[in-house]
């Protein structure tokens, strides 16, 4: 009614500042986890969530498929510790020390198993030219022998007893094809972690020509669930657990 309507006060405007966000605590991390950041927290002058997100997903990525959660006593519903994470912040807030210094354990790891993948990379090579001698001398003789009428060993000269090339166990990749990781990871079946400095970067790379698939493998791959297969002519198959 009119008499109602003059109650009502005028419209005010809704309000639109932000309500106010609680300070991260160091102490809701693990308690192994707490010092060290907020130790790298004070160091680089940065905010606590910054490295804590960063260490969080290392963490999750050293575990890999190694660990899982199981929600559901009665049935075999698992989720392994894979996790996405993102740091936001105006340019000059310290976000890439803070990741770097979140990264060190996994990049400490990386740098040695790259020594001693170099290492065993030589001395394969050096077995396979090995063999390489002696199949030849092999069919060398083999060579003789024929001339002169003779029989020799025909499975000799099949047999080929180079071990498989070694591959290196990883733990972090930075630019890299989606099938090229899909190679990587089908040599590291418990995961690694996809890091990009600039987040604008890698969703800029799916849209690129030609990396069209990249949405569908990072999202595919991401459960580390189900097994997914690169089918591709020039470069053949490449399976990931």
């Amino acid at each position: 009614s009119e008499a109602d309507s003059a109650t009502w006060p005028d419209p005010q405007p809704i309000p639109d500042a932000l309500l106010p966000v609680p300070a991260f605590d160091c102490d809701l991390l693990p308690e192994p986890l707490a010092a060290w950041c907020s130790d790298v927290a004070e160091r680089t002058q940065c905010p606590a969530e910054y490295p804590a997100v960063g260490m969080l997903v290392a963490i999750g990525s050293a575990l890999g498929r190694r660990v899982a959660v199981r929600p559901n006593r009665q049935d075999d519903w698992h989720e392994f510790a894979n996790l996405w994470g993102a740091i936001v912040g105006a340019p000059g807030v310290l976000k890439s020390p803070a990741i770097s210094e979140a990264l060190k354990p996994l990049r400490r790891l990386e740098a040695a198993e790259h020594e001693r993948h170099e290492l065993a990379l030589s001395e394969w090579r050096a077995e396979a030219e090995a063999v390489k001698v002696r199949r030849e001398a092999a069919r060398y003789n083999a060579g003789k022998l024929a001339k002169k009428g003779h029989s020799f060993d025909a499975a000799a000269l099949a047999v080929d007893d180079t071990a498989e090339e070694p591959h290196a166990k990883r733990y972090i990749v930075n630019d890299t094809s989606p099938e090229a990781l899909g190679v990587i990871l089908s040599h590291n079946p418990q995961g690694v972690l996809a890091h990009r400095d600039e987040l604008a970067g890698l969703l800029a790379s799916m849209d690129r020509e030609g990396s069209e698939g990249a949405r569908q493998f990072y999202l595919s791959t991401y459960s580390a669930k189900e097994p997914f297969q690169f089918d591709r002519i020039t470069r053949g198959v490449t399976r990931i657990e």
